[in-house]
């Protein structure tokens, strides 16, 4: 997929392999105001899950990660630092997994995809669509 804005100031989707353009509204937020808590309702949505425990997890795991996107700590000591269940933290952490988000490197280790996210840096931009047809 790739994106172009036409002469009419509207962008336009473009699928690579087929050609195929659909015209989208595009909403460039260029603050990093509370960019994790919006990061963490996309992927909400992404892995299908939410909640506010749900966002809750997701917002500390962006919030703790190392600069190698590393998440430390145990089910159960996520758990007790969010006052959330372990539950909670295991039906996220299984999400994530299933959607190649994390991966779980040794007992009480994880690695977020480094496609998701390095260092905070964006290198290019980074976006994720929701699509939706009405009937």
């Amino acid at each position: 997929m790739d994106f172009y804005n036409n002469s009419n100031g509207r962008y336009v989707l473009v699928d690579k392999a087929t050609g195929e353009e659909m015209s989208i509204d595009m909403y460039v937020d260029t603050s990093n105001d509370g960019a994790i808590e919006h990061y963490a309702s996309i992927l909400e949505n992404y892995i299908n899950i939410g909640g506010t425990n749900t966002h809750k997890v997701l917002v500390h795991f962006l919030t703790i990660k190392t600069n190698d996107n590393i998440i430390n700590g145990t089910v159960r000591e996520l758990a007790s630092k969010l006052d959330v269940s372990s539950m909670t933290v295991g039906r996220v952490i299984k999400a994530m997994q299933n959607k190649d988000l994390l991966t779980k490197v040794r007992s009480g280790c994880y690695m977020l995809s480094p496609y998701m996210l390095k260092d905070d840096v964006v290198i290019e931009g980074v976006a994720m669509i929701n699509l939706w047809r009405n009937p």
